[in-house]
C-alpha cells in the first residue's frame, strides 16, 4: 500500500518528526573541567532532559520510506502537537427556530457524516436542520462559514 491510499476517515494522521534542542547540564563533585566532560560522556543517556531551546532548522519529518509512513499510523501521538491543512474544514450541524440559530448539535469531519447524523434528529415543527461548512486556516482561526444544506 502506498500512502496515498491510506485513508483515515477521521483525516487525521501521525507524522513522526525530531529536532534539536542546545541545553546545558552541569557536573557536581568532579575533580576538573575534563572529568567533569568525561563523566558527562559516558552517563549521557542517564542524564535528564532540562528545558532547552530548539535549535533553529533542525525539525525533520522522520519517515524515509513509504512502509514507515503506514506504520506510523500506528504509534501513540506523543507530541501533542496538531497542525492543521489549509484550509481545514470541518461541518457543523445545526438546529435553527424560525430560520435563526439555535444550537450546534455537533461537528463532523465530513459532509456525508453530518448529513447522516442530520437524518437521526427528531425536529419539532418551527425547527429545520442546517449543515455549514466551517473553514479554518493552519492557525484555527475561521475563513469562513457557509450554509451548505
Amino acid at each position: 500500500m502506498k500512502p496515498e491510499e491510506f485513508i483515515n476517515e477521521d483525516e487525521e494522521y501521525i507524522i513522526p518528526v525530531s529536532w534539536e534542542v542546545y541545553s546545558t547540564i552541569r557536573v557536581k563533585g568532579a575533580k576538573n573541567l575534563q572529568d567533569a566532560i568525561e563523566y558527562a560522556k559516558t552517563h549521557i543517556d542517564d542524564i535528564p532532559l532540562g528545558d532547552g531551546e530548539y535549535i533553529d532548522g533542525s525539525c525533520k519529518i522522520e519517515i524515509h520510506n513509504d512502509d514507515e509512513a503506514i506504520v506510523a499510523q500506528d504509534y501513540a501521538d506523543i507530541g501533542g502537537v496538531v497542525i492543521y491543512t489549509n484550509p481545514y474544514r470541518e461541518y457543523a450541524l445545526e438546529v435553527r427556530v424560525n430560520g435563526e440559530f439555535d444550537r450546534q448539535i455537533d461537528v463532523f469531519v465530513s459532509a456525508e457524516e453530518a448529513e447522516e447524523a442530520a437524518k437521526e434528529i427528531s425536529l419539532k415543527p418551527n425547527e429545520t436542520i442546517d449543515i455549514v461548512r466551517i473553514e479554518y486556516d493552519e492557525n484555527m482561526h475561521e475563513l469562513s462559514a457557509e450554509s451548505i444544506y
